[in-house]
């Protein structure tokens, strides 16, 4: 890139408003390998006026939504994953050359690519991200809808995909997956060698169904077609391994986290499918009433102490911990965040990525953080001791720190950090708040009144449809008092469902009101229910 125009770039965008000091000065820093594209996904510079600054600075044309027609083009199929991650769009091929729509148009590396491809010239023209993102998302239906008009497979139905005869039209059939998957708002998707064929599953609102089968001849190019979308080494079976890629659907990409598994008949593989909504979701949003909204708001307030949002796993801790972080992500608050792995990318938050592997673990990445001058650190999970006691310490040092543990309750949490060694004076003073959750599926909406699932196009005939989250808070004087007085765990629970807030409570008032069902209310909060009641028990025995 030339570098007076990527200066020139950041001189119009600062003097407009667009670019924070902040910003600013990461990006001069970043100057040694800029990138034009990094200061829009920042998302402080309207697309339209991105899109105009990159046509008047380098001199290419701009075109709008209406003039990107998408023709397919048989050589670029296997670059699919290349075009969504560096976000172009090829759109036609004459004899001057392949037009390539662009964000970016001083992007050298992504036209050589796009030159070695196609073996022709490359002619760059601008557009708006989001444009070129939904020309993406119609480029792909055009390749479904072709393999699946030669396959006669009907939108690939849940039965045996077949008819994969060649490797573009492996690639198609696995991009109608990925569609799929994202039309039925599924968090993964579960590849498994079974019964000599690939089966293929989605967990959809924390649930497995069946999505079809892919015949054994299939097996190892679809396997082959997963590992080089997410950057893996096709040739290794005998290892696990973990990647990513960006897939775009609706204007938007989403990102996908692959891990892969040898097994003893085959290799498994699940693609982990993140919504990049959920990183801006408010915690009412999510599903939380309005008691436990403002509790967590008033802990965050005090702006230091520790925050602890607990449950198993798939219960939506993650997702609590970027609402948390969202409120947080003020100018005048520098926050950092320890994750493994980042899951959605925050502009603001300085995320850091743990790599046991080389040495980058919860622990030591938690001391560095101390000395670079942080309002609030977010501790991903914490997994032992050391950590547990970092995570307080800091907390007790005028940081706010949120963090998360694998307990089934609120209060087995204030034992498990005790387990791992924090003294209790610590706990008493740094402890704010606990918040158990869970998520329940949200009986569908569209077939309550007939037959449930019966025919349903909204829920795929499950008779669910969406999630929320049901949540018990443990305030921080009940943690006190426990690490005071030794309050065994049945005494603590008897407190909390005096102000009605423990996990089954919130599970009854959803089903009073219809929103779940019974069947569902018991396959989430079964045993927190029959524990309640063994309270009750226990207390009426005691006043008999």
């Amino acid at each position: 890139m030339n570098h007076s125009l990527y200066r020139a770039a950041l001189e119009r965008f600062t003097d407009a408003g667009y670019l924070s000091k902040s910003l600013l000065r990461d990006a001069v820093e970043d100057a040694s390998q800029p990138s034009l594209l990094s200061l829009l996904r920042h998302g402080s510079i309207p697309e339209t006026v991105f899109a105009q600054t990159m046509c008047e600075l380098f001199d290419v044309p701009l075109l709008t939504a209406h003039q990107l027609p998408v023709q397919a083009i048989a050589e670029l199929d296997a670059l699919g994953s290349f075009l969504h991650q560096q976000e172009v769009l090829p759109i036609d091929q004459s004899t001057a050359g392949l037009r390539l729509a662009m964000v970016d148009p001083s992007d050298e590396f992504t036209l050589k690519v796009m030159r070695s491809k196609c073996q022709c010239a490359v002619i760059p023209v601008v557009a708006a991200r989001s444009d070129i993102l939904a020309g993406l998302s119609r480029l792909y239906r055009q390749q479904v809808d072709q393999v699946e008009a030669d396959s006669s497979a009907q939108a690939m139905p849940n039965s045996a995909i077949t008819d994969i005869d060649n490797e573009s039209a492996v690639v198609r059939a696995v991009h109608s997956l990925l569609q799929r998957a994202i039309a039925a708002k599924a968090s993964d998707i579960h590849f498994e060698p079974y019964q000599q064929a690939l089966r293929v599953r989605f967990r959809v609102s924390g649930v497995l169904q069946s999505a079809g089968s892919i015949d054994q001849s299939r097996i190892a190019p679809t396997m082959a077609r997963i590992k080089l979308m997410s950057g893996l080494d096709v040739t290794q079976r005998r290892q696990p391994q973990d990647g990513r890629f960006k897939f775009p659907a609706d204007g938007q990409l989403i990102d996908m986290r692959v891990s892969t598994m040898p097994l003893h008949d085959g290799e498994s593989a699940v693609i982990r499918l993140l919504d990049p909504t959920l990183g801006h979701a408010s915690l009412s949003e999510l599903g939380y009433r309005q008691s436990v909204i403002d509790c967590l708001h008033a802990a965050m307030r005090q702006r230091q102490g520790l925050i602890v949002i607990t449950g198993p796993t798939g219960s939506g801790k993650s997702t609590t911990l970027y609402a948390l972080l969202n409120r947080l992500n003020l100018d005048q608050l520098k926050v950092i965040s320890i994750e493994d792995p980042v899951e959605i990318a925050m502009p603001g938050i300085n995320q850091i990525q743990v790599d046991t592997e080389h040495g980058v673990s919860f622990a030591k990445s938690l001391r560095s953080v101390l000395r670079q001058d942080p309002d609030v650190i977010m501790v991903g999970e914490i997994r032992d001791a050391e950590t547990a006691k970092l995570a307080a310490q800091a907390a007790l040092t005028g940081h706010l720190v949120l963090t998360t543990l694998h307990t089934n309750s609120a209060i087995e949490t204030l034992a498990r950090l005790r387990d791992f060694g924090v003294p209790d004076y610590l706990i008493s003073a740094t402890l704010k708040t606990v918040v158990a959750q869970r998520l329940v599926r949200l009986s569908c909406r569209f077939c309550q009144t007939l037959a449930r699932g019966a025919d349903c196009e909204h829920c795929q005939s499950t008779g669910y449809l969406g999630r929320t989250a049901i949540a018990e808070v443990l305030p921080s004087l009940v943690g006190v008092d426990w690490v005071n007085s030794k309050a065994s765990n049945k005494q603590l629970l008897k407190s909390i469902r005096l102000d009605n807030m423990s996990l089954a409570d919130d599970a009854a008032r959803l089903l009073a009101s219809g929103c779940i069902d019974e069947l569902e209310r018991l396959r989430v909060v079964g045993d927190e229910a029959l524990s309640n009641l063994e309270v009750n028990v226990s207390d009426a025995v005691e006043h008999s």
